[in-house]
């Protein structure tokens, strides 16, 4: 019992130290809570119709003190699953991925993706942290996730929408925004189409959304 306290005491000094450090200038972190998917392996952690609904985005204040704050940034939002967020530059805009939780609503037969609510895909969403305000930047029947600021003002992300072929460019990219549910690209570690693993492909996009294209 007393090699526990010291090794906790010992924790706390470490973390005390590193909070010390003089390059952490600011008082707030930005992290995202999710619910495991109800798929374990790691092919599928990122398709939504594997996302159990819980979590969200917050925001921790005064994390440097003994009293520090959660708040929650999307205790409005439908339950659902949150992705892996990006603070703009600036530190003005969070991007990040959001899947509606859909139960009974998932067909078993998962390449029928046009019986699948668009809304239970993952969408890349921007929010202005100052207004809470926030808009949706992707549409359709694919995962777009893993949304990242660019240099110069362009979005990068991981998608779905790769289709059946090869394809790369804008001509490809338009027609997922055409047709809201094209099939697929699957990989041989999926199961069936109970459990099909679709290929994950960078785009690219404006940071209105438009502009779509693949890499």
């Amino acid at each position: 019992e007393k090699r526990r306290g010291l090794y906790f005491r010992a924790r706390w000094t470490v973390r005390k130290l590193a909070l010390a450090n003089p390059l952490l200038d600011f008082d707030r972190l930005l992290l995202t809570q999710r619910v495991p998917g109800s798929y374990s392996h790691m092919s599928d952690q990122y398709y939504s119709w594997w996302a159990r609904p819980g979590g969200g985005l917050f925001v921790l204040e005064g994390f440097k003190t003994d009293r520090p704050a959660l708040r929650s940034l999307t205790a409005d939002w439908a339950p659902g699953s949150f992705l892996r967020p990006d603070l703009s530059y600036d530190g003005k805009n969070v991007l990040f991925a959001y899947a509606k939780s859909c139960p009974g609503q998932i067909p078993g037969d998962k390449t029928q993706k046009d019986k699948m609510p668009e809304e239970a895909f993952y969408h890349l969403f921007e929010m202005d942290l100052a207004t809470g305000q926030a808009r949706q930047l992707t549409r359709g029947r694919y995962d777009d996730f893993d949304g990242r600021y660019l240099p110069n003002g362009r979005i990068v992300f991981l998608s779905t929408r790769k289709g059946t072929a090869v394809q790369c460019g804008r001509d490809s990219a338009a027609a997922t925004v055409q047709r809201d549910a094209l099939p697929d690209s699957f990989v041989r570690c999926g199961g069936g189409r109970g459990r099909p693993v679709s290929v994950y492909t960078l785009h690219a996009m404006d940071p209105d959304g438009g502009n779509l294209r693949q890499i």
